[in-house]
């Protein structure tokens, strides 16, 4: 043996022994072990877990606030215990399974731990339930297989709503770890804990802040999986990574710098939220633990990345284009974003649930090839003009009936000029597009069908948000189809060139109890994916409202995928959750990437770390991602923004053209306050980009406030450029 290899060796075994026998003070007694070469997993008296990383030393402690492996929240009618309460309210409660009547943790052969509690108590009566799992060991890697086989409580009027899962066994501690967690919300963040907790601008006061405020918030995660990193080992990181097999029915949990009770340390953790199908488990539940050795979030994001590929899961953008040739119009185009009429709203009575209010006519259909017209004047050739609030009388009203074109805008037939194969030789580069809505249905809507909506578990009508129209009941994604074949027969009469459909909001899963279209939310997945499936057999660009990676395979763009926060500004304010390019890493040669459509450059609500993100750090972000910039017009700024989009987008579009087919496959922060940052592509792209209002010079590369610099492409050589009141290129 190599000296270096056996004091190597001799440091890891101290490493091991030194948390092990620290852990152990803390009153862990073992019950039994396995371990292969990479990982071990101790098995304490109190049917806890420890997860111990062999090569760097790191334990993984159990739950360090309750001391459960699993809490099962149910629900029940409040007169069940007490006998005073209305027989319509409910309550809810969490049950510890390590509290069980029977508990059996025990080796199931030489790699297979196998869980069994059974019989629970509730308000100190007993119930009869049962929670099962096992977890297996790899023989050779540093990998555990987890299966969850069973969650059931067999008592009438008492329903499990949730199990969490191993709830905060995967945790840092505020005060003694450094590291960070990977949450899959949105874009993906990461949550910075000790040395790590990056030092931030407080953007009021001007003065460094050190992140510890308290956050907890459980996402529905747009990609399956999350991870969590640990920098306490001398040697290495120990990077955990927790993949799990549909986001269907899965949640996270995300807890930062939070703290249960005085006793309890204040920690930052994350785990699943296993959720019920129909009130039953429905489909075994697996989790695959992974050690990455020396990993990161980009770590993680790659082999994400390439577990989708090898499960057939993933499509590329030239698949794409081989399928449907119009789709290489997307390619390095920005999104334009137009809605020529504009609606000011007043809630009505809660007597009568709809809005009523002014309407104020900002544009009309006329507008449209005028303003395309200056964007041409700017130098913009390429350009994806979507359009919204065209409806009937306009958007979120009288859905699903979208057809005939509002009159007050100008009737069919100016719509009908819009898309007419004359105005489209003037703009040979540019695609129009159309914003549909088929989740939603008002009670004024002409095709309004109670049939056709979701109905909850009591019978009643599922219902969503309050827009302009009242309240928007919910269409099971079944019936979507019902509406959009007679849509899509009136375009393919009425438009002569129609390129592509926007569906709002087709990410949102809900159950469905009608008796005539049942449907569980892994089947309102699948619905919702033969529905996509449909759309481009008609031979049409399709994008949707948000992102979620089992729509990939069946879109070509997606609205709301740049951006950590989407319309969620309570994540935007703390000043520890930093964004970083998960989704890019993982799909940008899959799908087109704009931001959410309410946070484009031009109408920006956005913070990033409890900082103003204005559009300037937006389209910087574009850059940084090479993805092609989201924009929003009406006749009323056309004049100002059309001059800051002729010198912008041209830069964008070249950037987001040449590396459109390449895959990211690198992301850095440069500096502690994360402002500036370095992209890493396959053809050996790098792209810097400066946040800052200040320079920023490291080694022999400067770059301007507000700046970029890229190198090393073999299409582009090098572009430097910096924001004045658009992009200067040096």
């Amino acid at each position: 043996m190599k000296k270096s290899t056996f004091l190597a060796t001799l440091v890891t075994l101290f490493v091991i022994s030194v948390a092990t026998s620290n852990y152990a003070s803390e009153g862990f007694r073992e019950k039994f072990k396995l371990e292969n070469e990479h990982l071990l997993i101790s098995v304490g008296e109190n049917n806890l877990f420890t997860l111990t990383d062999k090569k760097t030393g790191v334990i993984w402690h159990p739950d360090p606030w309750e001391g459960t492996t699993g809490e099962i929240k149910v629900t029940y009618p409040a007169n069940l215990f007490d006998k005073q309460a209305s027989e319509k309210q409910t309550r809810s409660a969490s049950i510890d399974i390590n509290k069980a009547r029977e508990v059996i943790c025990r080796r199931k052969g030489p790699r297979t731990v196998q869980w069994i509690s059974s019989g629970f108590t509730l308000k100190g009566r007993p119930i009869k339930g049962r929670v099962a799992f096992e977890m297996k060991f790899a023989e050779d890697k540093p990998v555990i297989e987890i299966e969850v086989t069973d969650v059931k409580i067999e008592e009438e009027n008492i329903d499990w709503e949730a199990f969490h899962f191993l709830p905060r066994w995967f945790s840092l501690k505020l005060v003694s770890d450094t590291g960070y967690l990977v949450v899959p919300a949105n874009q993906g963040f990461i949550f910075p804990v000790g040395d790590v907790a990056l030092d931030r601008i407080d953007w009021l006061s001007g003065t460094y802040v050190f992140g510890q405020r308290p956050y907890s918030r459980s996402y529905n995660p747009f990609f399956c999986f999350y991870g969590i990193v640990n920098r306490n080992s001398a040697l290495r990181n120990s990077a955990l990574m927790v993949r799990f097999e549909h986001s269907y029915d899965t949640k996270i949990q995300f807890h930062g710098n939070q703290k249960l009770r005085e006793d309890t340390p204040r920690i930052s953790a994350i785990s699943p939220i296993i959720l019920p199908s129909k009130g039953e488990l429905g489909y075994r539940r697996k989790f695959v633990v992974e050690i990455i050795p020396n990993g990161s979030y980009v770590d993680m994001a790659k082999r994400y990345r390439s577990w989708l590929k090898s499960n057939g899961l993933y499509k590329s953008l030239k698949e794409k284009i081989r399928e449907l040739p119009a789709v290489e119009k997307l390619v390095g185009t920005p999104i334009i974003w137009t809605k020529p009429g504009h609606l000011r709203v007043t809630k009505a009575p809660e007597v009568n649930p709809r809005y009523t209010g002014s309407e104020k006519i900002i544009g009309t259909f006329k507008d449209i090839p005028k303003m395309m017209r200056r964007l041409k004047a700017e130098g913009i050739s390429r350009a994806f003009i979507l359009i919204t609030g065209w409806e009937r009388e306009g958007v979120a009203f009288k859905e699903p009936d979208h057809w005939p074109p509002n009159k007050k805008l100008g009737g069919l037939a100016e719509f009908k000029k819009i898309f007419s194969k004359e105005l489209r030789k003037e703009f040979p580069g540019y695609i129009i597009g159309l914003y549909n809505i088929y989740n939603d249905m008002y009670v004024d809507a002409p095709s309004f069908d109670e049939s056709k909506i979701i109905r909850n578990k009591d019978g009643s009508l599922n219902g969503g948000d309050f827009w302009h129209g009242g309240l928007a009941y919910i269409i099971c994604p079944t019936q979507y189809r019902s509406f959009a074949e007679k849509d899509f027969a009136t375009y393919k009469r009425e438009l002569e060139l129609l390129d592509c459909i926007l569906y709002d909001n087709i990410t949102d899963l809900r159950e469905c109890y009608s008796p005539e279209h049942p449907l569980t939310r892994k089947e309102a997945a699948e619905a919702r994916c033969n529905f996509l499936k449909w759309t481009v057999g008609k031979k049409l660009i399709i994008g949707t409202e948000f992102s979620r990676d089992w729509l990939t395979p069946y879109v070509h763009y997606c609205d709301g995928a740049v951006g950590a926060y989407g319309y969620n500004l309570r994540d935007a304010m703390h000043e520890n959750i930093v964004p970083v390019p998960l989704w890019d890493i993982i799909f940008h040669d899959s799908v087109v990437n704009y931001w959410w459509h309410w946070n484009n450059y031009v109408f920006s609500t956005t913070y990033v770390m409890n900082r103003p993100y204005t559009w300037m750090d937006m389209a910087l972000q574009d850059i940084l991602c090479a993805n092609p910039g989201t924009w929003s017009i009406n006749p009323e700024i056309i004049n100002y923004w059309s001059k800051i989009m002729g010198q912008v987008s041209p830069i964008q579009s070249k950037i987001s053209k040449s590396l459109a087919h390449v895959e990211m496959i690198g992301h850095e922060f440069l500096e502690r306050s994360c402002m500036v940052q370095k992209t890493i592509w396959a053809d050996g792209t790098e792209i810097y980009v400066n946040f800052r209002v200040n320079e920023f010079i490291m080694g022999n590369i400067t770059i301007a406030p507000k700046g970029f610099y890229l190198t090393g492409s073999p299409e582009l050589g090098e572009l430097r450029g910096a924001m004045t009141e658009g992009f200067r290129l040096d």
